[in-house]
């Protein structure tokens, strides 16, 4: 559970910087958002009613995580980090020395001579046959070994046999040769080398991700003026008597408190039950129901102040008005409006009702610390319900 009051109430107080002014009753809400975008320093002294003291603002753990929490959610988000660049694909690598050109279309085990001059323009990747110009006439092959060309050379399992060389150009007119590619074709898939017309282009370079922007300067904070001997013994005077009157106020109140629960009591002795409560300004109205056709208004002043003396010098209002269905009749007592019982009729029921209002002197019930003397309150209280209930028969 939380230990700071609800931050939308104005009940909270703040010295401003310096220690010379206090200011409130503020929402705490209103202090803590001063505090957090650095208008009034962490250090400034608070008060609210559940405080027993001034207290820095920093010191109180409550306070200031909310302060840390409304900064951290005023503070800029960072901006996500750009993507990596994808790596370029690598160049295919060019054919090895003595290697077959990629796009031969000599059967797989069969010695490959390069083409020079051939036209490259055609589809070389379709599935259809493509004639291929210039043509060309491949060397023939020599049935048998002449000795002075191959002597001792004698070919091991699965090796070629070695190629007399022959005098005669490599291109002829003799008739086209098809090429033919798909799935069922020997010929090997062609892989352009690169820097060749077929070559597949580079990918393009990724562009390069736009700057975040740059995160909004933090408000300046202005330092907080040096506190002067003088201002320092002001604020601790203050504090003094701000001490004072918080523990006399708060003395007072559970005084109050303690003599409103004797007045309950002494009634309630009589027989009858608490049936409605009105909070009113200066005093509480209560309501009684006691036997049937019978009901019992109970009227309570309230005790304020903050000086126990004062308040034990002062008296409060006590209000006492049976009403009845039963027989009664109407006399009027005399001794003045405190303390004489009147007997009327009601004027909207026509039953009989007894009243009397009186002023009780608190010195008779409180003790000069403001001890409530809960004995003396419900004998009096007691007894001045059994006299007006009386009155009426």
């Amino acid at each position: 559970m939380s230990d700071l009051p609800p931050l939308d109430d104005p009940q909270a107080f703040v010295v401003m910087p310096g220690g010379t002014e206090q200011q409130g009753p503020w929402p705490l809400s209103r202090i803590l958002d001063e505090v957090a975008t650095g208008r009034l320093p962490d250090s400034s002294p608070v008060w609210w009613p559940a405080l027993p003291d001034w207290t820095p603002l920093e010191t109180h753990p409550g306070a200031a995580a909310e302060v840390a929490r409304r900064r951290a959610a005023a503070a800029p988000a960072p901006a996500p980090a750009p993507a990596p660049a994808p790596a370029p694909a690598p160049a295919p690598a060019p054919p090895a020395p003595g290697q077959a050109a990629a796009w031969s279309t000599a059967a797989p085990g069969q010695p490959t001579q390069p083409v020079s001059g051939q036209n490259y323009s055609a589809d070389m990747f379709a599935g259809d046959s493509v004639p291929v110009s210039p043509t060309f006439e491949p060397a023939p092959v020599q049935e048998e070994w002449p000795a002075a060309a191959v002597q001792d050379q004698v070919p091991t399992p699965g090796q070629t046999a070695p190629v007399a060389p022959v005098d005669r150009p490599l291109f002829g007119d003799s008739a086209p040769v098809e090429v033919t590619g798909g799935e069922d074709a020997d010929v090997p898939a062609p892989h352009p080398p690169a820097g060749s017309p077929f070559a597949a282009p580079a990918p393009a370079p990724a562009p390069a991700p736009a700057p975040a922007p740059a995160p909004a300067p933090a408000p300046a904070v202005e330092a907080a003026p040096a506190v002067g001997a003088d201002h320092q013994l002001a604020f601790d005077n203050l504090v003094g008597r701000s001490r004072a009157r918080t523990a006399g106020a708060d003395r007072v109140a559970a005084a109050a408190a303690g003599f409103h629960a004797a007045v309950m009591a002494g009634v309630e002795s009589q027989g009858f039950t608490l049936a409605e409560r009105t909070e009113g300004d200066d005093a509480d109205d209560v309501r009684f129901d006691g036997n049937p056709g019978e009901t019992l208004q109970v009227t309570i002043g309230r005790i304020r102040g903050d000086d126990p003396e004062e308040v034990r010098a002062a008296d409060v209002e006590f209000g006492v008005r049976f009403q009845s269905s039963g027989a009664f009749v109407e006399t009027s007592v005399v001794g003045g409006p405190s303390g004489a019982v009147v007997v009327a009729a009601d004027e909207w029921t026509g039953q009989g009702v007894s009243s009397v209002a009186l002023r009780l002197p608190l010195e008779d019930y409180l003790s000069a610390d403001l001890t409530v003397d809960a004995a003396a309150v419900q004998r009096d209280v007691a007894a001045t319900v059994a006299v007006v209930r009386s009155h009426l028969v």
